[in-house]
């Protein structure tokens, strides 16, 4: 396990330390452990800061001078790693602290855990690079990406220690020192990038710990550009200027992770009271280079907003909506535009005049090839040191205005160039700072602690890890023209395939994984490999969709089936509860039915047996009435033929022989007409009629509903049988006649 490792899990358990308690001791404490290397070496010498300082150059790449390594003496001389002499003059006496191991053993744990699955990692993403770490070197590189160290190369330590002429006894010191500042190749960087993003969609319960070591990267920034607070501060009226990248990041052109990274840190300054704004100059900028990038053919395009449409985090109408009103895309972010420029507000010229811009635009070595980019940065530093008319402080939230960029040549080169120019003194915050330095004094001054609800969405470590890892794996376009050059080279219909299968972010981060971001490792002889991963990887990617799909879609349908189950048979339960139900109602209402039945049919009856009674009545008063008048006209008949033997009067005899002769004239004549003639039959058939019309209303019957099931005939009443038996067979309800349950129900 190399210096920085061992070190780096002893100031993830500090933090540790101090976040369970509260807070309640100095941040800056938990960085002793990365001292203790020196201090060993330089035990039993007198305390010499310089030469502190160098030895934590040497092992971690620090910008770590003696202004800084003293400024640690106090804290030592706490700890009792030093011994007072006389006056200023310390004795270093180290000593292991006894728990050096012991409050390792929780991070220990999960970090071998980690390593694990970090160990059957690479073979997973690419067959072009073979990785031959052991487990040690493999922890190693995974800590170093963590706590993110900008270490100097070998050869600018050594021009630095050249320049400070050490002693013999001095440099005898720095060879027992172990060499950890080399930086990590770009592959080690992409591997863990990589690794980091894979753990955090799949193994978040890991996250924490990885973020807990990322923090350690921002404590560097306390001793990379020292001296900062690290108190925690309630009030500041510190105005962040953006540079365009980050103000691009903060409107999600970036991509999902950079904007909560940089929003965590604006969120909890702004809390605090700290404004945020953009300068015009940087807002011509935005809307230069989003233009820029939309106007390239799709396979030209490159850089952080590309991806982020890429990974459709966001649409290229938004990007253009942009491009056309940035003013007013950032202002719905809470982000203003200062009208401001060079010729503006005369009166504080004098803090940075046209002469020191001229030399400072002079100076700039970055962005050779864009003149407009160069007076960005110069204008930005210009105004920005006359915005603070004047106002120096060493601690960056008492700045009144610094400019966030995310150009470390840049930060650098204004901090040497204010320095020379005496604007500022060595302790004192440049005009320009780093985003990362940025993030170390929100999380610190904010608050390290944070245990509220709201709090916990504000975690700026993790948000700065997970962003870092996705600018690694940010496609790069050097890779992406080898791959084409070498496949034009080889097929130029290839070639058009590859410029396809660019618009597919799967294919193309199947891509970068193949070659880890390397543009050597695309050769000559591997293009159709590469360009047939990229095939497969949006197959596989569409199929592992597909088939994801279809599993969910498989388990809610059977969960569906499960549940259209177990509903029907509570249906069939119910129905068949309710069929019975039914069944035993209906079964009521055919009894009901039947007796209302047998009911009607009796009333019926009764009311059919009343008419055959009156019926019968009739019939024999009839037969009566006939008899008597036949034999009265007998009689008639009798007496006109006697008359005069039987001594009737002379007028009677002939009254009667008149009647006589005056009928047969009639029925002769009625005859001969062959009319009906009015007779018995007449008389008769209207007397029985009279008499049922009668008899039926004395019943209580009405006439109409009988009148057509009978017939008379001579005086007689006689049934229609049919009638007669539809009539006793039929009521206005259906009962009667109904014998089924379907005709009760019809009925």
């Amino acid at each position: 396990m190399t210096t920085v490792t061992r070190h780096a899990l002893r100031v993830y358990a500090a933090l540790s330390g101090l976040k369970a308690n509260n807070q309640n001791g100095d941040v800056l404490d938990a960085l002793i452990p990365f001292l203790e290397p020196v201090l060993a070496a330089m035990h039993g010498t007198i305390f010499d800061g310089g030469l502190l300082s160098l030895g934590v150059q040497k092992i971690y790449g620090w910008r770590f001078n003696k202004d800084v390594a003293e400024s640690f003496t106090g804290r030592l001389l706490a700890k009792g790693y030093l011994e007072r002499q006389a006056g200023a003059v310390f004795t270093v006496s180290f000593q292991p602290p006894a728990n050096a191991d012991g409050d390792q053993v929780e991070i220990g744990q999960v970090l071998e855990h980690i390593i694990d699955d970090f160990e059957q990692f690479p073979p997973k993403i690419t067959d072009l690079f073979q990785f031959s770490l052991d487990r040690e070197r493999l922890k190693d590189i995974l800590i170093r990406f963590l706590v993110s160290f900008d270490a100097f190369t070998e050869e600018a330590f050594a021009l630095h220690v050249e320049r400070i002429r050490l002693g013999m006894a001095n440099q005898a010191v720095l060879d027992r020192l172990e060499e950890g500042g080399r930086p990590l190749s770009r592959e080690e960087q992409y591997l863990c990038a990589r690794f980091v993003n894979d753990l955090v969609k799949n193994k978040s319960e890991f996250v924490p710990h990885l973020a807990r070591l990322a923090s350690i990267g921002l404590l560097t920034e306390v001793v990379d550009d020292f001296v900062k607070p690290t108190r925690e501060t309630k009030k500041s009226d510190l105005t962040l200027i953006l540079d365009t990248p980050v103000a691009l990041d903060l409107l999600g052109l970036s991509g999902k992770e950079a904007c909560e990274d940089i929003a965590n840190v604006v969120t909890s300054l702004r809390g605090i009271g700290c404004n945020v704004i953009v300068l015009p100059v940087s807002v011509e900028e935005m809307s230069r280079n989003l233009e820029s990038m939309l106007s390239q053919p799709l396979g030209n395009r490159h850089g952080p907003t590309h991806s982020a449409l890429m990974k459709n985090e966001i649409n290229e109408d938004f990007v253009r909506s942009v491009v056309r009103d940035p003013e007013r895309a950032l202002q719905q972010f809470g982000v203003t535009v200062r009208p401001i420029d060079l010729t503006t507000t005369p009166s504080q010229t004098k803090f940075f005049d046209r002469a020191t811009y001229d030399d400072f635009f002079a100076g700039i070595r970055w962005k050779a090839d864009s003149v407009d980019a160069r007076e960005h940065d110069a204008t930005c530093a210009a105004l920005t040191m006359r915005l603070r008319a004047g106002h120096k402080s060493a601690d960056p939230l008492t700045s009144k205005f610094v400019f966030v960029t995310t150009n470390p040549i840049f930060v650098d080169y204004a901090r040497d160039f204010c320095r020379k120019n005496r604007m500022i003194n060595d302790r004192q915050t440049p005009p320009v700072i780093i985003k990362r330095e940025l993030a170390m004094t929100a999380w610190l001054r904010t608050g390290l602690v944070r245990e509220d609800a709201k709090a916990k969405q504000i975690d700026i470590p993790r948000g700065h890890l997970i962003a870092s890892c996705e600018r690694v794996l940010r496609p790069r376009k050097e890779v992406l023209k080898a791959v084409h050059d070498k496949l034009k080279e080889f097929d130029p219909e290839r070639a058009q395939q590859f410029e396809l299968l660019l618009s597919d972010q799967r294919s193309v981060e199947r891509l970068m994984d193949e070659t880890l971001g390397l543009e050597r490792l695309a050769t000559t002889a591997n293009p159709e490999m590469l360009l047939e991963e990229m095939r497969n990887a949006t197959a596989s990617e569409v199929r592992s969709e597909f088939e994801k799909k279809a599993r969910v879609a498989a388990q809610r349908h059977g969960q569906e089936k499960r549940e259209l189950k177990e509903a029907h048979e509570a249906d069939v339960a119910e129905a068949k509860r309710a069929l019975d139900q039914r069944d035993a109602e209906i079964e009521t209402l055919r009894l009901e039915r039947e007796r209302l039945r047998a009911m009607a049919v009796a009333a019926k009856q009764g009311e059919v047996d009343r008419v055959d009674n009156l019926i019968s009545g009739s019939n024999r008063f009839v037969g009566r009435l006939e008899k008597g008048m036949t034999w009265s006209t007998v009689a008639v008949l009798a007496a006109g033929a006697t008359g005069s033997m039987i001594g009737l009067p002379q007028t009677a005899a002939v009254l009667t022989a008149g009647v006589l002769g005056v009928t047969g004239l009639y029925h002769t004549v009625r005859e001969l007409q062959q009319k009906p003639k009015i007779g018995f039959q007449n008389l008769l058939d209207g007397v029985a009629r009279f008499r049922l019309r009668r008899g039926l209303k004395a019943l209580g019957l009405d006439y109409s509903k009988f009148e057509d099931t009978v017939e008379v005939r001579y005086g007689r009443i006689f049934w229609l049988e049919e009638k007669r038996a539809k009539l006793l067979l039929t009521d206005s309800n259906g009962l009667v006649g109904a014998t089924t349950p379907r005709d009760l129900e019809k009925a």
